[in-house]
């Protein structure tokens, strides 16, 4: 090894310290560059920071506006949605009202048909029963008559046996007694 270093030229003396100086220069020159490398990156470094902040930020704003623009979007089609169902069920609605009231209708008319049938038959059947009528008043007057004839007759009949019983007494008293009786009983 001792070969090695011999034959290595031996740079004189003061050229070592020149170099030994240019290469402090250079380390310092470096670190400086390194410092100034260093903070340079450090800052752009911090300004990809704020600039990555500052899109993350706009990237935030631009979906939340993009998610309220949805929101109303989806807001105004439920609305449409719900005014469409809704003028649908009420379009229903009224279809099946006015079948409702047809069918009212209907029933109505089938029911005054019945009614109007109903009061034609107990019109016929009262003027059927009319004369019936006539002549059941005529029975009742004539039963009544009877009865008033009956009275008077069984009137008569109980005056006329009042009437016997005198004549039958007045004359058995003539027998018995030549009309002694007849003066005691009157």
């Amino acid at each position: 090894m001792t070969c090695s270093r011999s034959h290595r030229p031996r740079l004189p003396r003061p050229h070592s310290v020149a170099l030994r100086e240019a290469e402090t220069r250079f380390k310092q020159e470096l670190q400086q560059k390194e410092l100034v490398f260093q903070a340079k990156l450090k800052q752009r470094d911090q300004e990809l920071a704020l600039k990555a902040d500052a899109r993350e930020t706009e990237l935030q704003k631009q979906w939340a506006a993009d998610l309220r623009v949805r929101e109303e979007e989806w807001q105004k089609q439920a609305e449409q949605r719900v005014r469409a169902t809704e003028s649908r069920l009420a379009h229903e609605a009224e279809e099946k009202e006015e079948s409702f009231m047809s069918r009212m209708r209907q029933r109505e008319e089938q029911w005054q048909v019945k009614m109007d049938a109903v009061l034609a038959e107990l019109q016929s059947q009262t003027a059927a029963i009319e004369p019936y009528k006539e002549q059941l008043a005529r029975a009742e007057q004539e039963r009544d008559a009877a009865r008033q004839n009956a009275t008077e007759s069984a009137r008569h009949v109980q005056d006329m046996e009042k009437k016997l019983a005198e004549a039958s007494s007045f004359l058995n008293g003539w027998r018995n007694g030549n009309g002694k009786q007849l003066i005691r009983s009157t």
